[in-house]
C-alpha cells in the first residue's frame, strides 16, 4: 500500500516578514508533501511576489489571490475545497511558524496506527524566539468536547485532518465560529481526536499575529474566579454561534 498523500494549505495577508521561513521549514519536511495550496487575501506588502516565486521553483505549489479580502476564517474554509480529491489528509499552516523537519512524517503515522480518527494534532512550542524546547510551564492542550465546550483548545496550525472529514461536515461557509475550533469541536464529539505529545512545530509570538490581536481583544475578560471560565465561556459560545 503506497504512502498517504498529504496537502498543505496556508492563507496568507501581508505576511511577507516570516513567510520565507515558513515555506522553507514545509519543503524540508521528511515526509513527501503532494502539493501546496496558497490562498492570498489581498496583501498589500511583497507576500505575493515571495509566494509565486516558490511556485516558479515548486510546480507542486498552486498560489492563489483573493478578489476582495474575506478575512482569515472564510480564507481557510475556501481552501479546503481546493485540494486535489486525490489527497487523503489536509496539514494547516499559518504564514509565520516554522515547523520541524519531522512534524508531517510523525502526524501521518500517528493517524494512521489505528482506525477511526479523523483529526490528528500536535503540541507546539510557543514563544518570541525560536526553540524546540518546551518551557516547564507549559500546559498540555486539552481536546475533550468539554474543554473545546469553552475555548478554542487546538489551533489549526497544529492539525492533521482527513480530507473527507472535512468535505463531509455541514455546510458551514460564512461561519463566524473559528474554522479550527469548528474542526476540532467537530471531531471531539464523534470521539475521533488523536494527540501526538511531542511539540511539531514552533508557534512565532509576535504583535502583528492573528492570535495575538485576538488576545488583545479578549484580555478585559481574563476571568479570576473558579466559576468564571464556565460564565465566559458559555457567553463566548453562544456569542460564536
Amino acid at each position: 500500500m503506497g504512502k498517504k498523500t498529504v496537502s498543505v494549505v496556508m492563507c496568507t495577508y501581508n505576511g511577507e516578514k516570516y513567510l520565507r521561513e515558513q515555506m522553507d521549514s514545509i519543503l524540508a519536511q521528511t515526509y513527501p508533501i503532494h502539493e501546496i495550496i496558497v490562498c492570498d487575501d489581498c496583501s498589500t506588502d511583497g507576500t505575493m511576489n515571495i509566494l509565486q516565486e516558490y511556485a516558479t521553483k515548486f510546480p507542486f505549489i498552486k498560489v492563489h489571490r483573493n478578489t476582495r479580502n474575506k478575512g482569515c476564517n472564510q480564507n481557510f474554509h475556501d481552501i479546503f475545497y481546493q485540494v486535489s480529491k486525490k489527497v487523503d489528509y489536509i496539514a494547516i499552516s499559518d504564514q509565520d511558524d516554522i515547523w520541524f523537519p519531522e512534524k508531517i512524517g510523525k502526524l501521518v503515522q500517528l493517524i494512521e496506527k489505528e482506525e477511526g480518527y479523523n483529526l490528528c494534532f500536535s503540541d507546539i512550542i510557543s514563544s518570541p524566539t525560536y526553540s524546540r524546547q518546551q518551557t516547564k510551564d507549559y500546559l498540555p492542550l486539552p481536546f475533550t468536547a468539554e474543554s473545546l465546550f469553552f475555548r478554542d483548545n487546538i489551533p489549526g496550525h497544529a492539525m492533521l485532518i482527513k480530507r473527507t472529514f472535512i468535505e463531509n461536515l455541514k455546510p458551514w461557509s460564512g461561519m463566524t465560529f473559528y474554522y479550527d475550533w469548528w474542526l476540532a469541536m467537530n471531531a471531539a464529539l464523534t470521539d475521533s481526536i488523536i494527540k501526538c505529545k511531542e511539540p511539531l512545530s514552533w508557534h512565532r509570538v509576535h504583535s502583528a499575529s492573528v492570535i495575538t490581536t485576538v488576545g488583545r481583544k479578549l484580555s478585559k475578560h481574563k476571568p479570576h474566579s473558579p466559576i468564571a471560565p464556565y460564565v465566559y465561556g458559555t457567553y463566548n459560545f453562544f456569542k460564536l454561534k
